[in-house]
């Protein structure tokens, strides 16, 4: 087989897959970067062969591709402001990120379509993941146990309304394009005092309020900043669900991020961690799996990766996906809390003697995926 890799050829992710294609010694291989063909600058039809299985790799961590998803984006949706466009780390323009996104893979499909290809992910579903809003809808639909959403949520007033009317203390606000904890708010309430949970830095100019990711997960508790904070994430479209507290083994509360390939939950890793957000970038630590496992008994252990391959069954033209699953304090509830296309980057974890990469290939030459565009 002849795999096309679309992706940003410094990131670790691009150079594990090719590592991986290379030491198999039985396949044929080529990359190009989102830049290039943002640019125009390559000729794909080129690069595609009989038999070519296409990885759509993730666009991030690349400053130079996310200005240029933007600035499509912006082209689209007629925004004219981009002062901010060049400031590192600031969190802005991620829904004309996301109409820049779907405006390169709806071209790139385009161009696709008159080859015999196999897509690892199709792009749709890659587009309704990058969707944390339309990915919901999907699992409510299909009956995957998800928290509780709260929806027409425009600002801080609004979100303490709604709460109060459905009686609910605290909630998640994650933007609905974003991606590695960007932007995401952990809410809580008495009634009386408020705190707010987030790896996001606050710097103030002159009457505005800058947003920048941070590796430091942050605590806020004075209300005007909290409102401040809630109501700049809120300008964007955003996902906010019942915040249901996570079970909890050795003082660090855990979810689970399963890799999910040909529908079977595979590569697993259990996120621990002192605050809510679990993100392993942000600080926070893979668990003992086993003794996890043990703490909450095999059977529940397997009714999550049960949820897992029933929520990737929801895309059936995805080889792979990233399911991140919750299970209550009270180990009663299981919840899937996000989808993630791109969510296989976990080194030095195999399952069956395979890693991710390996497995993947693997299933992609076996599956002879793509059911289509």
């Amino acid at each position: 087989m002849h795999f096309l890799l679309i992706g940003n050829p410094e990131n670790r992710r691009m150079s594990a897959f090719v590592a991986e294609i290379e030491a198999s010694k039985a396949h044929s291989f080529a990359v190009i970067a989102y830049k290039d063909l943002l640019d125009n600058t390559v000729d794909l039809e080129a690069h595609i062969h009989p038999n070519t299985i296409v990885k759509i790799e993730s666009p991030g961590e690349n400053s130079a591709v996310r200005q240029g998803l933007i600035e499509y984006g912006a082209a689209l949706s007629h925004t004219t402001n981009l002062a901010f466009l060049a400031d590192f780390g600031r969190i802005a323009y991620q829904d004309e990120w996301y109409q820049g996104f779907c405006r390169f893979l709806s071209d790139l499909k385009t161009r696709l379509l008159p080859f015999d290809v196999h897509l690892m992910n199709g792009i749709d579903s890659i587009l309704t993941l990058f969707d944390k809003v339309a990915t919901k809808a999907i699992l409510t639909k299909n009956d995957i146990p998800t928290p509780l959403a709260l929806e027409n949520v425009r600002d801080y007033e609004a979100l303490r309304s709604q709460m109060q009317a459905r009686r609910i203390n605290s909630v998640f606000i994650k933007p609905a394009h974003g991606s590695s904890a960007s932007g995401v708010v952990a809410f809580r309430t008495d009634g009386k005092r408020v705190q707010a949970i987030s790896p996001v830095e606050l710097v103030k100019e002159k009457e505005t309020l800058a947003l920048y990711n941070s590796l430091k997960v942050r605590t806020y508790t004075d209300e005007a900043t909290v409102t401040a904070l809630i109501n700049s994430v809120l300008k964007g479209k955003t996902s906010i669900e019942q915040w249901i507290p996570k079970a909890a083994f050795n003082g660090l509360t855990y979810d689970f991020r399963m890799v999910v390939i040909a529908g079977k939950a595979r590569h697993i890793v259990a996120r621990t961690s002192k605050s809510p957000i679990t993100n392993l970038h942000l600080g926070n630590s893979r668990g003992d799996l086993s003794a996890i496992m043990a703490h909450i008994g095999i059977s529940k252990f397997e009714a999550i990766k049960n949820v897992a391959e029933q929520t990737a069954a929801c895309f059936p033209d995805c080889l792979y996906m990233g399911v991140d699953v919750l299970i209550s304090a009270n180990l009663k509830q299981i919840m899937v809390l996000e989808v993630n296309a791109f969510g296989d980057l976990l080194p030095n974890l195999t399952d069956a003697g395979e890693n991710i990469y390996q497995a993947q290939i693997k299933a992609s030459v076996q599956n002879g995926y793509n059911r289509g565009i």
